[in-house]
């Protein structure tokens, strides 16, 4: 499975996705991972032009999704009939004055810095040189307007920028992983941005504020294992921040931020990984009360194990339809790279370890054979796919692109596992991949389908709908949902050449 673990880049709003002897293990490459960001930018409903319509935003990065410029950020807008061209943007990094960059669309992330009806849009950079320094990285921020979009009052955000701490150094990787969420300080969304290969690839995660004129260096924090009440030990090769997920996990009315930490060294395993989460409050996020999971955290089931990398692809949502949201950790390399997801669910009193689970495809009731090289749980998306008629439990989609389809290897398909009041429901399973009637596109050896997972109701009809990315086949597919769940009546697939409608 080590092919596996090189370094990729591809759709953007699909994302948003690695020393001791742990420094030498290079993580998967995945969405939320900020090498490999992934090309689709996760947000419940991003709305760049305020219509009504949920937008898709998607990164090129050195394996284009959409045509052949490197580094090519590209915009489609929701309508009526779903995703179209009509209107759709195209950015690269020179149209605000800097020099071409691939990884500029690497990763995404969309909120209200400003707090105004339209959606915003943060354009990870991590590549991106600063000032002399390679690889220091950058973060764009593009901001919606009526007409979508605009150059109009963009931002970018380095360690160089004044009031943000730290300064640019080779590879620290600035901008590798982004999330959103309204940590404190007010009603306007916040960024925390993962520099996962800072201080010797320790990592560390910078907080920018908003406000009513967008994000801020006001308060702005940087954290990293050594912080003050933050728990881990801070090592070389940790990789603190290569991956994110935002919610509201419990204690109080603001989100919390969980932070993978992929690489993390446990009881003599490599790579082991950690999530470590900090709760936000009325001035901003705190370590105070702050915890640290692992598969060796008490009631959390699995067994630590080399190279698990848990914690690389995070999602957060709301599986048992409580007012607190719960946490999905991608552990794709469990059991040889088959694959798993543990779910950890929010109370009051923030995640618990009560009612645990840990899913794959060895669980009873999940469709699929769990093999080597399937990479479960390696992409994770939350929302309301269907099947629950008064849209009470969010699902969770969970990409296993390596899987095989016959004689067909790393095809790639996708698992739906729906929620319930006790939560995730391995019986209530529906599995997803090109080689269904009504799905557009060819099962190819090497596709990888399920690569990137992005969520938004595109068409404005009930029913959430699912962007599924194609790591080998450069492509991506979009299903519409309804309320009995996703179907395979309606859905288009995008590639370098435009996209394809299914007959009507």
């Amino acid at each position: 499975m080590r092919r596996l673990l090189c370094c990729l880049l591809a759709l953007g709003v699909l994302s948003s996705g690695f020393s001791g002897q742990a420094a030498d293990a290079e993580p998967l490459a995945h969405p939320n991972d900020p090498v490999a960001a992934g090309p689709l930018a996760r947000t419940a409903e991003p709305d760049f032009n305020g219509d009504g319509f949920a937008d898709l935003a998607a990164g090129g990065g050195p394996h284009p999704t959409l045509e052949g410029t490197l580094g090519a950020l590209h915009v489609l807008y929701g309508s009526p009939a779903g995703l179209g061209k009509l209107r759709s943007q195209r950015f690269l990094s020179e149209d605000f004055g800097s020099p071409q960059e691939s990884s500029f669309g690497s990763p995404l992330a969309t909120g209200h810095f400003d707090g105004d009806r339209y959606t915003d849009l943060a354009v990870g950079s991590h590549a991106a040189t600063v000032g002399s320094v390679r690889e220091a990285g950058s973060v764009r921020i593009l901001y919606g307007s009526s007409q979508g979009l605009t150059h109009l009052r963009s931002q970018q955000w380095s360690q160089a920028t004044p009031g943000v701490a730290g300064s640019p150094e080779w590879e620290d990787s600035f901008g590798i992983a982004l999330a959103v969420g309204n940590f404190g300080h007010g009603a306007q969304d916040d960024l925390a941005i993962g520099v996962r290969f800072e201080n010797n690839r320790e990592g560390a995660v910078h907080v920018l504020y908003g406000s009513s004129s967008g994000l801020t260096a006001a308060g702005s924090q940087m954290w990293t294992e050594k912080s003050p009440g933050v728990r881990g030990k801070a090592e070389s090769g940790d990789l603190f921040g290569s991956a994110f997920a935002a919610g509201n996990f419990g204690r109080g009315d603001y989100d919390d931020l969980a932070i993978g930490v992929i690489d993390d060294y446990l009881s003599g395993h490599i790579s082991a990984g950690s999530v470590t989460v900090m709760y936000g409050s009325g001035a901003g996020l705190t370590a105070s009360g702050s915890q640290r999971w692992t598969q060796n955290s008490r009631g959390i089931p699995g067994t630590v194990e080399d190279e698990e990398y848990f914690g690389q692809a995070l999602t957060a949502a709301r599986f048992t339809g409580s007012r607190y949201d719960d946490l999905a950790i991608g552990v794709p390399g469990e059991n040889n790279y088959t694959g798993a997801v543990n779910v950890i669910y929010g109370s009051s009193r923030g995640l618990t370890r009560r009612n645990a689970q840990i899913l794959s495809q060895a669980t009873r009731g999940v469709a699929g054979k769990a093999e080597s090289g399937d990479v479960f749980g390696v992409a994770l998306v939350g929302g309301v796919f269907g099947r629950d008629r008064n849209g009470s439990y969010d699902d969770l989609a969970i990409g296993v692109p390596g899987e095989s389809l016959g004689r067909i290897q790393s095809a790639g398909s996708v698992q739906i596992i729906y929620g319930s009041k006790q939560g995730l429901d391995p019986a209530r399973d529906q599995t997803i991949h090109q080689g269904q009637r009504g799905i557009l596109g060819a099962v190819g050896r090497g596709d990888e389908f399920g690569w990137f997972l992005a969520r938004g109701s595109f068409d404005g009809r009930p029913g959430v709908d699912l962007a599924i990315g194609s790591q080998g086949e450069q492509s991506f597919n979009v299903l519409y949902g309804s309320s009995g769940g996703f179907g395979t009546d309606r859905n288009q697939l995008w590639t370098k050449r435009g996209f394809i409608l299914p007959s009507q």
